[in-house]
């Protein structure tokens, strides 16, 4: 498999996963009775809708993994990714076989010697597909990646985010969202809160 096919695999891979938890998301609000929200990177209002600002890292040293959705690239650190996923195995013991089955890979691979597209893992490992996207969801959560938009002349990072919230019953959909709207990143939760 050439890197074309290898990457046309990830991007099937990742647009079925977001194509579920949309799945998902409509079927919850469906089996309430109600009016899905409007999702995404709207502002506008709601009683089941919460915008958080988020402040971004700044700077990343050396040779960085990466994610791409749409005309976004959102750059994690080799150190940052490293601990987050160490953390996710100590968090959850029980399901950490996957977490550390990446994290074996992850660290056997470093130093890395160039800037790596973190879907590599799932064409050696497409078991690794939710771990690799909550990695991403945590690290934008907690504003520990950069963010810049491709398509922009100036490739500078961008100083913050929003994460818009919307609820469901037990459901939370979160759009990671630009400051000017764009959407470049979004993940469902079953949990009742989202840190």
């Amino acid at each position: 498999m050439n890197v074309k096919h290898a990457l046309l695999f990830v991007m099937l891979l990742l647009s079925a996963a977001y194509g579920k938890a949309n799945e998902i998301y409509q079927e919850a609000s469906s089996e309430k009775n109600e009016t899905p929200p409007n999702i995404g990177c709207s502002s506008q209002p709601g009683a089941n809708r919460v915008i958080h600002k988020i402040l971004l890292g700044r700077h990343v040293d050396g040779p960085f993994f990466y994610h791409i959705w749409s005309q976004y690239v959102i750059i994690i650190s080799p150190s940052i990714l490293i601990q987050h996923i160490k953390s996710q195995v100590e968090k959850y013991p029980n399901a950490g076989s996957y977490y550390d089955s990446l994290l074996k890979k992850v660290e056997a691979d470093m130093p890395i010697k160039e800037d790596t597209h973190i879907e590599k893992y799932l064409l050696q490992d497409s078991n690794v597909i939710n771990e690799i996207q909550d990695i991403i969801f945590g690290l934008l959560s907690e504003g520990k990646v950069q963010v810049r938009i491709l398509t922009s002349a100036s490739k500078a990072p961008l100083p913050f985010i929003h994460a818009v919230d919307n609820r469901v019953g037990d459901w939370i959909f979160r759009s990671f969202c630009t400051p000017d709207g764009g959407e470049f990143f979004n993940h469902l939760s079953g949990s009742p809160t989202i840190n």
